[in-house]
């Protein structure tokens, strides 16, 4: 029994350190994007790790998290002198946006957050994650436009946008992520040729100019959903988010329009990874609702017998 509260413990606080590094890594990638002189980050995920952070973790770390994520959060904005005077200030906006997400998902979901159907997922995305982006948009343009005299609109919405998309790709995923594979166990090479197969998939659809190819991606996120399930779709949803980002950020997003600022071809590519994951989720969430019938089928038959 101690060996394995040890461990436990152990991979709590690992999570813990994996999650302070995920705000770190994309916040700093956020405001790399605004100070290229994009204005407004055109997306904001760090907010979703912390509100992981707060769900999956114990309570009692509640604080520790807040803490954490703030220190770090403010670090990463005092790196940017156009955001550096609101440094605090957008920080603890962030952090209120996390623990209200965290709040209403538990409201919303339940107290363990499990997104065992598409409901549940639907009430995640409606009653937690738009009021949060929604409440932190404005009181974000209520504070700037007070200290620096800009309207409120514009900003508000671009922050609305941001974060309203960063959540809605990467917290589900990443809960799905946390389900058990009982019904769609697999051999390890079958998730490494899925996973690589997504991944070169996306690469040739950004980096072909020719033709627009990034319809291709959508059938093989639905033989992920098909052979791995709902916890399968969460993982491919957070590849094709990393690898999306990283071809738009870092060599301009070849296959998107020329004519596109940045910030309009990073909203593109969430909006493309939204519609393969939805796409993927339904799959998925039905491929495991037949398991659990067939399950349920064969434990009356027995019972019968």
């Amino acid at each position: 029994m101690g060996f394995a509260n040890r461990t436990g413990g152990a991979r709590r606080w690992l999570a813990a350190a994996g999650l302070v590094l995920a705000v770190a890594l994309s916040a700093e990638l956020s405001h790399s994007l605004t100070n290229s002189g994009v204005g407004a980050a055109p997306i904001w995920t760090a907010n979703a790790f912390i509100a992981l952070g707060l769900l999956i973790l114990p309570r009692t770390w509640a604080p520790g998290v807040v803490l954490s994520a703030f220190a770090v959060l403010v670090a990463a904005t005092a790196h940017n002198d156009s955001l550096k005077p609101m440094a605090l200030v957008f920080a603890g906006v962030n952090v209120m946006e996390a623990v209200l997400v965290a709040h209403l998902a538990r409201i919303a979901c339940g107290p363990t957050v499990r997104l065992t159907n598409l409901p549940r997922v639907a009430r995640l995305l409606g009653f937690a994650v738009l009021p949060a982006a929604a409440v932190s948009a404005l009181t974000a343009g209520l504070l700037q436009a007070g200290a620096l005299g800009r309207p409120i609109g514009p900003y508000a919405v671009s922050w609305f946008a941001a974060d309203a998309l960063g959540l809605a790709l990467i917290l589900p995923p990443l809960l799905l992520t946390r389900r058990p594979m009982r019904d769609f166990e697999r051999p390890w090479w079958e998730h490494l040729f899925i996973y690589a197969l997504l991944a070169a998939a996306t690469s040739v659809a950004f980096l072909y100019k020719a033709t627009p190819l990034h319809f291709i991606l959508f059938p093989i996120a639905l033989f992920a959903a098909f052979r791995l399930g709902p916890r399968g779709a969460g993982f491919a949803t957070l590849l094709l988010t990393a690898v999306t980002v990283g071809f738009i950020t870092i060599i301009g997003g070849r296959g998107v329009n020329p004519g596109w600022s940045m910030a309009e071809r990073i909203q593109a590519g969430q909006i493309l990874v939204g519609a393969v994951f939805l796409s993927s989720l339904v799959t998925a969430m039905a491929v495991s609702d037949q398991a659990r019938l067939k399950h349920v089928l064969v434990i009356g038959r027995e019972a019968d017998r």
